[in-house]
């Protein structure tokens, strides 16, 4: 099973090579959800992510919930967020969002820790 993750996470990976990685596995410490006034916009903020997750991501990550795709991205979030499962984002640092004062860097893939 670990080989099969591991694969999967090879090939993914390869997909976002210019997206920022926060280099490892975190827990996720807090998820926002905002109405429609925002087009539904989820943001994830990390416990103590690393120092370049913070150079890059300071005030977490987003993704946009109107698209039904992105459904999946928010399921393994809270799955992760209630199982106190870690995750690994791939995210586009260059693509933030205007709804806070922090840098929000967003959501292209997200992993759960392999068990």
């Amino acid at each position: 099973m670990k080989l099969l993750l591991s694969l999967v996470f090879l090939i993914f990976s390869s997909f976002y090579v210019k997206a920022m990685d926060t280099g490892s596995y975190y827990q996720i410490s807090q998820i926002l959800v905002w109405g429609d006034y925002t087009g539904g916009v989820i943001k994830i903020s990390l416990k103590t992510p690393s120092q370049n997750t913070i150079d890059h991501c300071s005030g977490g990550f987003w993704i946009d919930a109107v698209n039904d795709k992105n459904a999946s991205v928010y399921s393994a979030t809270l799955a992760a967020y209630h199982s106190n499962s870690k995750v690994r984002i791939y995210a586009d640092h260059n693509k933030d969002w205007s709804g806070t004062g922090s840098k929000d860097c967003y959501i292209q893939l997200i992993i759960l820790e392999p068990k």
